[in-house]
């Protein structure tokens, strides 16, 4: 379960978030039966269908997407993320690359590039740290690229906290936000 909220160039936004994941045999099904957005209102529900790809030092996922919002709005898509990990396995980059296609008239199409560099400080994984980027192009709207760092504390085995502070290089403001990762 993940929960997260936010702050886009002084306007507050939050947000929550449920993911559901289940993995099996490099197969992935992920679920967010409840995703919701304060300050639009905006409900959304999630379904992906992936398959994860191992290379020697590679990893790549690529999943079909489907998402639904109670604005009667739908999409399918593509979600493709890449990664490497180095430095025996402190240093990683991953690249999360999300396509959509509006099933109707309300639906217009959109892009995501979220690029992220993150370093292991210790030998346990209790503190990372690191660079994020946060790109998304919609027809008809302005695009935005936030870039900027990011520290992530695993507090337990099963709670992670994100902490990110970026800025819109395009002018439109500074965004920061917060995530908590729950893993049962």
């Amino acid at each position: 379960m993940v929960l997260s909220a936010s702050t886009k160039s002084r306007n507050r936004e939050g947000k929550f978030t449920t993911i559901l994941t289940y993995e099996a045999n490099d197969n992935i099904l992920e679920l967010r039966p409840f995703d919701y957005t304060f300050a639009s209102k905006t409900q959304r529900v999630d379904l992906l269908i992936g398959r994860r790809l191992k290379g020697s030092s590679i990893d790549f996922i690529a999943y079909g997407y489907w998402k639904w919002d109670n604005k009667d709005r739908s999409w399918i898509g593509m979600k493709l993320d890449f990664g490497i990990k180095t430095l025996k396995e402190r240093l990683s980059a991953n690249l999360d690359v999300r396509y959509f296609h509006g099933l109707n008239d309300k639906s217009k199409p959109h892009l995501y590039t979220i690029p992220t560099i993150y370093y292991q400080f210790d030998s346990k994984g209790i503190v990372k740290g690191g660079f994020s980027g946060y790109r998304k192009k919609s027809k008809g709207k302005d695009l935005f690229f936030y870039v900027g760092l990011d520290s992530i504390i695993k507090v337990t085995n099963h709670i992670s906290i994100l902490f990110s502070y970026s800025r819109d290089i395009y002018g439109s403001g500074d965004f920061v936000w917060w995530i908590v990762f729950f893993y049962f």
